[in-house]
């Protein structure tokens, strides 16, 4: 395991975060509607009990992913309808609080907001294509999307509230919940210190829009770089704690071996001798315009994708003989170091035939994306070289 001290490096001038007037919306009438399987055409449906759909890989041609081509994760059967939600309010509390608060949709608009531009990612994407398969949602690449997201800062709702020296970490819950009501609810935790992070807000916005229901509304939290396991949707309780939260959703979910993925920064609080909690996207890419086994002419050929993760992407390359050598792809605008970066690579000098293609990304924190499957139980964090097969037509 690669742990530092936690600090997030040069967030604010990097990660497309910017100030912005205390302009959050009101809340709507509806937001998006209860049937998102209508509200979203051509989405992959993976459950409808639990809802969780997925975007094909055409809906990542651009960096910014568009909301009605946006995953939807569910891990509990219950969502919210906007009727549960007309005396929405956040509570805050806890034995590490200097005192109970509670905050309407007023009193946030008080507040500034902020606007970041961040990959939501599933810890579980492309858990597919894990051999042995692994439990959980057989995703293949589109459990995920990247959005502009505007809220306010999370530091500045705690803030209001205050907390104790010995604040270690804050619980959310949401209002999300199971049909057994032996289930636990979702919560999560975070370190106080990312709770605290500038780039960690508490959004009702996303790409322009009142957040849509089934993204959150009225308010999630985004955790720019962390996977999506802890952006939770429909918040209405944090909770700060002197002492480390054991719920079923950081003690038994979303962990993997300790030390199979580098992190930055720790979740000391979480770790055990064993494993460790998912937390940190992992240093990735994709090819978006053609799948494995396609026919394409060889004239005008050329390959596009996306790549993410590892505190930004420094390049993107292309090897056609296997590894042998590589050749750098074009990369698109730098938007953000936990936003998308497309890439486009021309094909030439190729014959008609078979042709196997491998994509790999490297990161500005010094790593390069390898070719061994790092297997774990949960199918978490597939992030292998990308290889395929194309059959080239003169």
């Amino acid at each position: 395991m690669i742990a530092k001290p936690y600090a997030r490096r040069g967030f604010l001038a990097g990660a497309g975060l910017a100030l912005a007037g205390p302009t959050i919306a009101a809340p709507p009438p509806i937001a998006d509607g209860t049937d998102a399987t209508s509200a979203k055409p051509g989405m992959i449906i993976r459950n409808t009990v639990p809802l969780n759909l997925e975007a094909p890989i055409s809906a990542f041609a651009e960096p910014i992913t568009a909301n009605d081509k946006f995953f939807v994760r569910y891990n509990l059967a219950t969502p919210p309808s906007v009727a549960d939600l007309k005396d929405w309010s956040l509570r805050i509390g806890g034995d590490a609080a200097e005192r109970p608060f509670q905050f309407s949709m007023e009193d946030l608009r008080k507040l500034p907001t902020r606007e970041v531009v961040a990959l939501c990612h599933c810890a579980g994407n492309a858990r597919s294509r894990f051999n042995p398969q692994a439990d959980g949602i057989q995703w293949d690449e589109g459990a995920m999307g990247c959005a502009r997201w505007r809220g306010v800062r999370l530091r500045d709702v705690l803030l209001k509230t205050g907390f104790k020296p010995e604040a270690l970490e804050v619980v959310l819950t949401g209002a999300d919940s199971a049909l057994n009501p032996q289930q636990q609810a979702y919560a999560k935790s975070l370190p106080i210190e990312v709770a605290m992070d500038a780039g960690t807000l508490l959004a009702s916005e996303m790409n322009g829009q009142v957040l849509p229901l089934v993204h959150g509304y009225p308010l999630r939290l985004i955790v720019p770089g962390w996977s999506a396991t802890y952006w939770m949707k429909h918040v209405t309780a944090l909770e700060l704690r002197s002492s480390r939260f054991d719920g079923f959703w950081m003690t038994t979910a979303y962990r993997v071996p300790r030390g199979l993925f580098p992190v930055d920064r720790a979740f000391v609080s979480q770790e055990t001798a064993t494993t460790s909690p998912v937390t940190e996207n992992v240093l990735n890419c994709v090819i978006t315009n053609v799948r494995d086994g396609d026919t394409v002419p060889l004239a005008g050929l050329e390959l596009r994708g996306v790549a993410w993760g590892g505190g930004g992407v420094q390049s993107v390359s292309v090897s056609l003989d296997d590894g042998t050598r590589w050749r750098s792809a074009i990369l698109g605008p730098d938007i953000g170091r936990y936003a998308f970066r497309t890439w486009r690579y021309t094909i030439t000098g190729v014959r008609p035939g078979p042709l196997s293609v491998l994509v790999r990304a490297a990161s500005n924190d010094g790593q390069t994306q390898g070719e061994r499957v790092r297997y774990n139980p949960g199918g978490y964090h597939y992030n292998t070289q990308r290889k395929l097969t194309l059959v080239i037509m003169a």
